[in-house]
């Protein structure tokens, strides 16, 4: 069992970054089954979720003065490293409870370190996950991520007892319905936000690390879905005060939620420093 896992974690752990190489090598693969809720927020509560590089840029999403804002209720259902067959008898999952800022740019304009200079780019302030394995195999991609008690259902979604990021949270699903013709249209204006290069942020030596996730969107089968949800966070409530949501699914809102089972394939890290 010790070998399986650690050939697991190699899967997350990256080759030596390949600074102004594109596009850069995958590093990980798997299958992924994920909930998203969006939501409009005045853009000046983003500032202390975002490193000091980064800032609200433009977006369609949303009406004028306001940002969107992704809740993700994701699973990991097998990850590996890129291009390895899954290991027999053993998957590496877990789940996740993360935010995700979608339209961002650089202050200070394009940059050479990143395939797509221009932006926009997304950026998660935090995760929490139900592995702590995965805290230490995201550091190298500037991810926030803690520990946290997760326990999902086919309906529900129950967050707690972080040590580190205190949260207690719960989310009711609905039923799936399959895309009406207004929610097609609707969940692919959503899925230009959330597929956007990401950037992570190493506070430490206030560098930004941009890697990419390929969702493989157009490979998945995706339902509307409504999500009810209610806590407390030490990072969403600047957010949401209560921090209560609900949402519509995306057949009846511009800013619904959607469920989404596919595979997802994961690039390296790439270090920007001197930014």
């Amino acid at each position: 069992m010790k070998k399986l896992v650690l050939a697991a974690l190699f899967a997350l752990v990256p080759v030596p970054a390949l600074a102004q190489s594109f596009p850069v090598p995958p590093a990980s693969e798997g299958e992924y089954d994920a909930t998203l809720v969006a939501f409009a927020v005045d853009p000046a509560l983003l500032a202390p979720l975002l490193p000091p590089q980064l800032e609200p840029g433009p977006q369609d999403l949303t009406r004028p003065h306001r940002h969107p804002v992704f809740l993700m209720h994701q699973s990991h259902l097998d990850v590996r490293q890129a291009g390895q067959p899954p290991i027999p008898g053993f998957k590496f999952a877990w789940d996740e409870f993360s935010i995700l800022i979608p339209y961002l740019r650089l202050k200070g304009g394009k940059v050479d370190c990143v395939e797509g200079k221009n932006g926009p780019f997304v950026h998660f302030p935090i995760m929490h996950v139900n592995n702590p394995i995965i805290p230490f195999a995201a550091a190298p991609y500037g991810l926030n991520q803690h520990f946290a008690n997760i326990v999902r259902t086919p309906n529900s979604y129950t967050v707690n007892n972080s040590p580190t990021s205190p949260v207690t949270y719960e989310a009711l699903f609905g039923a799936l319905e399959p895309l009406t013709q207004k929610g097609q249209k609707r969940f692919a204006d959503q899925v230009k936000a959330f597929t956007q290069r990401q950037f992570g942020y190493n506070a430490t030596t206030n560098t930004l690390i941009w890697s990419t996730v390929d969702w493989k969107t157009d490979q998945g089968a995706v339902k509307s879905v409504t999500v009810t949800g209610a806590g407390t966070s030490s990072f969403l409530d600047t957010l949401l005060a209560p921090f209560e949501i609900d949402v519509r699914g995306v057949n009846k809102d511009d800013l619904g939620g959607f469920n989404i089972v596919g595979p997802f394939q994961g690039s390296i890290p790439v270090p920007c420093a001197g930014l």
